[in-house]
């Protein structure tokens, strides 16, 4: 039966429309173990080129609540003191940011090769 449970949600903004996947979901299709190398997946986000943002939401699943999971979800609102996931609403805040820098400190030649444009030197 479905749970009302709180996760950080990837919305990727692309040409078909806008897609939103559950972080655990990323993670776990990058094959990335340890919640604590979340930063790789922004960094991986930014140098493929996709225009993602990272959001907490109210979604609605069918998953076992377990030691692996828990660090993922929660049962309780991210703005109270009970909330028990790993990223809060700061880490979140933080993961938005690190895109915009990692776009606005990338060279010429990388932002250029990554979105498009002329591959000179």
């Amino acid at each position: 039966m479905s749970q009302k449970l709180y996760t950080v949600v990837c919305v990727f903004y692309n040409t078909d429309g806008i897609v939103e996947k559950d972080l655990y979901e990323v993670l776990k299709d990058l094959r990335i173990n340890d919640i604590s190398d979340y930063m790789k997946v922004v960094y991986d986000h930014v140098y493929s080129g996709q225009a993602v943002q990272y959001k907490i939401k109210l979604v609605y699943r069918d998953i076992l609540i377990n030691e692996e999971t828990s660090k993922f979800y929660s049962k309780i609102e991210p703005y109270f003191l009970g909330y028990t996931a790993y990223l809060d609403l700061k880490e979140v805040d933080r993961m938005n940011r690190m895109t915009i820098e990692a776009r606005l400190t990338m060279s010429d030649f990388d932002f250029n090769y990554i979105f498009g444009g002329k591959n000179e030197k």
